[in-house]
Protein backbone atom coordinates (compact mmCIF):
# COMPACT_ATOMS: atom_id res chain seq x y z
CA UNK A 1 0.00 0.00 0.00
CA UNK A 2 3.32 2.00 -0.21
CA UNK A 3 3.18 3.38 3.65
CA UNK A 4 5.70 1.58 6.66
CA UNK A 5 5.46 1.59 10.43
CA UNK A 6 7.54 0.64 13.08
CA UNK A 7 7.23 -2.30 14.80
CA UNK A 8 8.16 -5.08 17.38
CA UNK A 9 4.77 -6.51 18.00
CA UNK A 10 3.53 -9.13 15.85
CA UNK A 11 1.23 -7.66 13.28
CA UNK A 12 -0.94 -9.45 10.88
CA UNK A 13 -4.66 -10.45 12.17
CA UNK A 14 -2.98 -11.48 15.34
CA UNK A 15 -1.99 -14.94 14.45
CA UNK A 16 1.62 -15.78 12.42
CA UNK A 17 0.21 -18.50 10.24
CA UNK A 18 -2.90 -19.42 8.42
CA UNK A 19 -3.33 -22.73 6.52
CA UNK A 20 -5.37 -25.05 4.38
CA UNK A 21 -4.98 -28.80 5.02
CA UNK A 22 -6.28 -32.02 3.60
CA UNK A 23 -5.95 -35.72 5.38
CA UNK A 24 -6.08 -39.22 4.90
CA UNK A 25 -6.94 -40.69 7.91
CA UNK A 26 -6.93 -44.99 8.38
CA UNK A 27 -9.31 -46.18 10.79
CA UNK A 28 -8.30 -49.07 12.63
CA UNK A 29 -10.85 -52.13 13.11
CA UNK A 30 -12.60 -52.42 16.17
CA UNK A 31 -15.63 -54.70 17.24
CA UNK A 32 -17.67 -55.73 14.86
CA UNK A 33 -16.96 -52.27 12.58
CA UNK A 34 -14.25 -53.22 9.63
CA UNK A 35 -11.06 -50.48 9.26
CA UNK A 36 -12.39 -47.32 7.03
CA UNK A 37 -10.51 -44.62 5.54
CA UNK A 38 -11.76 -40.97 5.60
CA UNK A 39 -10.92 -37.23 4.56
CA UNK A 40 -10.65 -34.75 5.72
CA UNK A 41 -10.54 -30.69 5.14
CA UNK A 42 -9.34 -28.07 7.52
CA UNK A 43 -7.85 -24.74 8.23
CA UNK A 44 -5.27 -23.82 11.15
CA UNK A 45 -4.27 -20.85 12.73
CA UNK A 46 -0.74 -20.46 14.83
CA UNK A 47 0.58 -18.28 16.60
CA UNK A 48 4.30 -18.24 17.92
CA UNK A 49 5.04 -18.39 21.59
CA UNK A 50 9.16 -18.13 20.53
CA UNK A 51 11.43 -18.72 18.13
CA UNK A 52 11.04 -22.44 18.18
CA UNK A 53 7.22 -22.84 19.71
CA UNK A 54 4.13 -22.29 18.80
CA UNK A 55 0.30 -22.98 19.28
CA UNK A 56 -2.75 -22.57 17.39
CA UNK A 57 -6.41 -23.98 16.97
CA UNK A 58 -7.63 -26.26 13.87
CA UNK A 59 -11.29 -27.41 13.07
CA UNK A 60 -11.74 -29.67 9.86
CA UNK A 61 -14.71 -31.75 8.36
CA UNK A 62 -14.88 -35.22 6.48
CA UNK A 63 -15.38 -34.75 2.92
CA UNK A 64 -15.37 -38.66 1.97
CA UNK A 65 -15.16 -42.10 3.21
CA UNK A 66 -18.83 -43.18 4.70
CA UNK A 67 -18.28 -40.48 7.53
CA UNK A 68 -19.73 -37.44 6.17
CA UNK A 69 -21.07 -35.03 8.92
CA UNK A 70 -18.06 -35.92 11.41
CA UNK A 71 -16.14 -32.15 12.82
CA UNK A 72 -13.49 -32.00 15.08
CA UNK A 73 -12.10 -28.52 16.54
CA UNK A 74 -8.80 -28.79 18.85
CA UNK A 75 -6.12 -26.39 20.44
CA UNK A 76 -2.59 -27.29 19.38
CA UNK A 77 0.97 -26.61 20.16
CA UNK A 78 4.57 -27.49 18.98
CA UNK A 79 7.83 -26.98 18.32
CA UNK A 80 9.80 -26.60 15.03
CA UNK A 81 13.56 -26.02 14.31
CA UNK A 82 15.01 -24.62 10.76
CA UNK A 83 17.38 -27.83 8.72
CA UNK A 84 19.97 -25.15 8.15
CA UNK A 85 22.76 -27.38 9.62
CA UNK A 86 22.44 -29.49 6.97
CA UNK A 87 21.92 -26.28 4.37
CA UNK A 88 18.50 -26.48 4.31
CA UNK A 89 17.59 -23.28 5.72
CA UNK A 90 14.34 -23.28 4.22
CA UNK A 91 13.42 -26.71 5.65
CA UNK A 92 11.95 -26.82 9.35
CA UNK A 93 11.58 -30.26 11.11
CA UNK A 94 9.22 -30.33 14.39
CA UNK A 95 6.10 -32.17 16.16
CA UNK A 96 3.15 -31.12 17.77
CA UNK A 97 0.05 -32.17 19.62
CA UNK A 98 -3.55 -31.33 20.00
CA UNK A 99 -6.26 -31.81 22.00
CA UNK A 100 -10.23 -30.86 21.49
CA UNK A 101 -14.00 -32.59 20.49
CA UNK A 102 -15.21 -34.46 17.67
CA UNK A 103 -17.95 -36.49 16.37
CA UNK A 104 -20.77 -36.94 13.48
CA UNK A 105 -20.57 -38.81 10.41
CA UNK A 106 -21.11 -42.15 12.68
CA UNK A 107 -17.53 -42.28 14.00
CA UNK A 108 -17.62 -43.69 17.12
CA UNK A 109 -15.33 -41.03 19.09
CA UNK A 110 -17.44 -42.14 22.82
CA UNK A 111 -17.33 -39.10 24.64
CA UNK A 112 -15.91 -36.82 22.00
CA UNK A 113 -12.72 -35.97 23.17
CA UNK A 114 -9.78 -36.34 20.85
CA UNK A 115 -6.22 -36.30 21.11
CA UNK A 116 -2.95 -36.01 18.54
CA UNK A 117 0.36 -36.64 18.14
CA UNK A 118 2.35 -36.03 15.05
CA UNK A 119 5.69 -35.37 12.94
CA UNK A 120 5.65 -32.15 10.94
CA UNK A 121 8.19 -31.03 8.07
CA UNK A 122 7.59 -27.61 6.53
CA UNK A 123 9.18 -25.85 3.36
CA UNK A 124 8.82 -22.23 2.97
CA UNK A 125 8.35 -21.31 -0.27
CA UNK A 126 9.90 -17.10 -0.18
CA UNK A 127 8.78 -14.69 2.38
CA UNK A 128 5.25 -15.70 2.86
CA UNK A 129 3.98 -18.77 1.86
CA UNK A 130 4.96 -22.61 2.45
CA UNK A 131 3.84 -26.17 2.07
CA UNK A 132 3.95 -29.10 4.33
CA UNK A 133 3.20 -32.61 5.62
CA UNK A 134 2.80 -34.33 8.61
CA UNK A 135 1.79 -37.49 9.83
CA UNK A 136 0.96 -39.05 13.16
CA UNK A 137 -2.17 -41.10 15.07
CA UNK A 138 -5.36 -39.62 16.22
CA UNK A 139 -7.61 -41.19 19.07
CA UNK A 140 -10.71 -40.65 21.23
CA UNK A 141 -10.56 -40.46 24.89
CA UNK A 142 -12.06 -43.62 25.43
CA UNK A 143 -10.69 -45.52 22.48
CA UNK A 144 -13.19 -46.20 20.16
CA UNK A 145 -11.68 -44.05 17.44
CA UNK A 146 -7.88 -45.13 17.03
CA UNK A 147 -6.69 -43.50 13.41
CA UNK A 148 -3.16 -43.22 11.82
CA UNK A 149 -2.76 -40.08 9.49
CA UNK A 150 -1.28 -38.07 7.17
CA UNK A 151 -1.78 -34.31 5.95
CA UNK A 152 -0.42 -32.07 3.48
CA UNK A 153 -0.75 -28.17 3.97
CA UNK A 154 -0.37 -24.55 1.82
CA UNK A 155 -0.58 -21.51 3.55
CA UNK A 156 0.66 -18.01 4.33
CA UNK A 157 3.13 -16.31 6.88
CA UNK A 158 1.37 -13.48 8.01
CA UNK A 159 3.87 -12.30 10.10
CA UNK A 160 8.05 -12.77 10.96
CA UNK A 161 10.21 -12.66 14.08
CA UNK A 162 12.74 -10.59 14.83
CA UNK A 163 13.62 -7.22 16.05
CA UNK A 164 11.84 -4.06 15.77
CA UNK A 165 11.91 -3.04 12.16
CA UNK A 166 9.89 -0.82 9.62
CA UNK A 167 7.23 -2.93 8.50
CA UNK A 168 5.37 -2.15 5.01
CA UNK A 169 1.86 -1.94 5.16
CA UNK A 170 0.10 -4.61 2.90
CA UNK A 171 -3.17 -4.89 2.19
CA UNK A 172 -5.58 -7.35 3.97
CA UNK A 173 -9.51 -8.09 3.80
CA UNK A 174 -12.02 -10.23 5.62
CA UNK A 175 -15.36 -10.73 3.88
CA UNK A 176 -19.25 -12.37 5.24
CA UNK A 177 -20.56 -14.31 2.29
CA UNK A 178 -23.68 -16.00 1.34
CA UNK A 179 -23.74 -18.45 -1.48
CA UNK A 180 -26.29 -20.17 -3.71
CA UNK A 181 -25.34 -23.36 -5.04
CA UNK A 182 -27.60 -24.33 -7.59
CA UNK A 183 -28.77 -28.10 -8.51
CA UNK A 184 -26.19 -29.28 -6.47
CA UNK A 185 -26.31 -33.28 -7.04
CA UNK A 186 -26.78 -35.53 -4.53
CA UNK A 187 -25.88 -39.21 -3.82
CA UNK A 188 -29.43 -40.46 -3.59
CA UNK A 189 -29.43 -39.02 -7.57
CA UNK A 190 -31.35 -35.67 -6.63
CA UNK A 191 -30.45 -31.83 -7.92
CA UNK A 192 -31.37 -29.99 -5.51
CA UNK A 193 -30.58 -26.21 -4.68
CA UNK A 194 -28.28 -25.08 -1.28
CA UNK A 195 -27.33 -22.06 0.61
CA UNK A 196 -23.65 -21.52 2.55
CA UNK A 197 -22.57 -19.17 4.74
CA UNK A 198 -18.74 -18.45 4.86
CA UNK A 199 -15.82 -16.34 5.70
CA UNK A 200 -12.89 -15.25 3.07
CA UNK A 201 -9.96 -14.00 3.92
CA UNK A 202 -7.59 -12.21 1.05
CA UNK A 203 -3.93 -10.53 1.10
CA UNK A 204 -2.72 -8.49 -1.37
CA UNK A 205 0.20 -8.97 -3.08
CA UNK A 206 0.55 -6.19 -5.45
CA UNK A 207 -2.28 -3.48 -6.56
CA UNK A 208 -4.10 -5.70 -8.87
CA UNK A 209 -3.58 -9.54 -7.35
CA UNK A 210 -4.25 -11.11 -3.82
CA UNK A 211 -4.11 -14.59 -2.55
CA UNK A 212 -7.45 -16.13 -0.83
CA UNK A 213 -8.24 -18.93 1.44
CA UNK A 214 -12.20 -19.29 2.41
CA UNK A 215 -14.65 -21.93 4.35
CA UNK A 216 -18.21 -22.16 3.35
CA UNK A 217 -21.24 -24.53 5.36
CA UNK A 218 -24.57 -25.37 4.05
CA UNK A 219 -27.28 -23.84 6.48
CA UNK A 220 -30.51 -24.50 3.79
CA UNK A 221 -30.73 -26.98 1.18
CA UNK A 222 -31.27 -30.61 3.22
CA UNK A 223 -27.17 -30.42 2.84
CA UNK A 224 -26.90 -29.46 6.86
CA UNK A 225 -23.25 -31.67 7.12
CA UNK A 226 -21.87 -29.78 3.81
CA UNK A 227 -18.54 -27.70 4.04
CA UNK A 228 -16.29 -26.44 1.31
CA UNK A 229 -12.45 -25.39 1.85
CA UNK A 230 -11.01 -23.31 -0.63
CA UNK A 231 -7.63 -21.59 -1.57
CA UNK A 232 -6.74 -19.58 -4.53
CA UNK A 233 -5.48 -16.48 -6.54
CA UNK A 234 -7.24 -13.74 -8.05
CA UNK A 235 -6.76 -10.21 -10.33
CA UNK A 236 -9.05 -6.91 -9.28
CA UNK A 237 -9.05 -3.56 -11.32
CA UNK A 238 -11.35 -0.53 -10.53
CA UNK A 239 -13.84 0.32 -13.27
CA UNK A 240 -14.63 3.92 -11.80
CA UNK A 241 -14.22 6.66 -9.86
CA UNK A 242 -17.54 5.86 -8.11
CA UNK A 243 -15.78 2.81 -6.46
CA UNK A 244 -17.10 -0.01 -8.85
CA UNK A 245 -14.25 -2.85 -8.92
CA UNK A 246 -14.26 -6.25 -11.26
CA UNK A 247 -12.41 -8.47 -9.84
CA UNK A 248 -11.92 -12.80 -10.89
CA UNK A 249 -10.19 -15.88 -8.85
CA UNK A 250 -10.08 -18.76 -9.28
CA UNK A 251 -10.06 -21.85 -6.87
CA UNK A 252 -9.14 -24.81 -5.43
CA UNK A 253 -9.74 -27.29 -2.56
CA UNK A 254 -12.15 -30.07 -1.19
CA UNK A 255 -15.97 -30.42 -0.34
CA UNK A 256 -18.06 -32.75 1.08
CA UNK A 257 -20.76 -33.97 3.44
CA UNK A 258 -24.50 -33.55 3.83
CA UNK A 259 -25.15 -35.73 0.97
CA UNK A 260 -23.90 -34.19 -1.69
CA UNK A 261 -22.60 -36.37 -4.63
CA UNK A 262 -18.58 -35.83 -5.20
CA UNK A 263 -16.83 -38.26 -5.74
CA UNK A 264 -13.12 -38.08 -4.17
CA UNK A 265 -13.54 -34.57 -2.50
CA UNK A 266 -11.33 -32.36 -4.60
CA UNK A 267 -13.22 -29.63 -6.39
CA UNK A 268 -12.37 -26.42 -8.02
CA UNK A 269 -14.24 -22.93 -8.22
CA UNK A 270 -13.86 -20.03 -10.54
CA UNK A 271 -15.80 -16.56 -9.70
CA UNK A 272 -16.36 -13.50 -11.35
CA UNK A 273 -17.41 -10.30 -9.05
CA UNK A 274 -18.54 -6.91 -9.17
CA UNK A 275 -17.80 -4.79 -6.40
CA UNK A 276 -19.52 -1.70 -5.23
CA UNK A 277 -17.20 0.65 -2.35
CA UNK A 278 -20.28 2.61 -0.76
CA UNK A 279 -16.87 3.90 1.96
CA UNK A 280 -13.86 3.80 2.56
CA UNK A 281 -12.47 0.46 3.83
CA UNK A 282 -16.12 -1.62 2.97
CA UNK A 283 -17.16 -3.05 0.24
CA UNK A 284 -20.35 -5.07 -1.49
CA UNK A 285 -19.59 -7.86 -4.15
CA UNK A 286 -22.25 -9.99 -6.26
CA UNK A 287 -20.70 -13.10 -7.81
CA UNK A 288 -21.47 -15.66 -10.03
CA UNK A 289 -19.53 -18.72 -11.27
CA UNK A 290 -19.35 -22.27 -11.15
CA UNK A 291 -17.77 -25.41 -8.39
CA UNK A 292 -16.99 -28.72 -10.00
CA UNK A 293 -16.02 -31.70 -8.35
CA UNK A 294 -12.71 -33.95 -9.88
CA UNK A 295 -15.38 -36.90 -11.06
CA UNK A 296 -19.06 -37.15 -11.76
CA UNK A 297 -21.44 -35.38 -9.61
CA UNK A 298 -20.79 -32.03 -8.10
CA UNK A 299 -21.06 -29.25 -10.91
CA UNK A 300 -22.94 -26.52 -10.08
CA UNK A 301 -23.34 -22.58 -10.97
CA UNK A 302 -22.64 -20.52 -7.72
CA UNK A 303 -24.15 -16.79 -7.01
CA UNK A 304 -22.48 -14.78 -4.18
CA UNK A 305 -23.27 -12.12 -1.99
CA UNK A 306 -20.45 -10.54 0.25
CA UNK A 307 -19.78 -7.76 2.24
CA UNK A 308 -16.08 -6.94 2.31
CA UNK A 309 -14.00 -4.89 4.79
CA UNK A 310 -10.40 -3.92 3.95
CA UNK A 311 -7.58 -2.53 5.90
CA UNK A 312 -4.00 -2.16 6.01
CA UNK A 313 -1.37 -4.39 8.72
CA UNK A 314 2.22 -4.27 8.91
CA UNK A 315 4.40 -7.16 7.63
CA UNK A 316 7.90 -7.50 9.46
Amino acid sequence: MGYRLSTAAHTGLGFDRLMLSGAQLHVKARNDVPASTVRLVGTRAEWRASEHAYWGVEAAAATHGGADGYMELLGTGGWETSASAIGLSDLYLGARVALGLGGGGAVETGGGSLGKAAGVLRWELGRDAFVGVEAGAVRSGSGAYNARYAQWQVGLQLDHPGPPQDAPVVGVAWSGSVQHVMKAARKDGRQLDLDTVGIKLKRLVGPHFYLTGQAHSAVAGEAGAYSVGLAGAGAQTGLSDNGWRLSAELLAGAAGGGGVANQGGAVAQGMAYLGLSLNPGSEWQLGVGRIRGQHAGLNSRVIDISWTRSFGVGQR
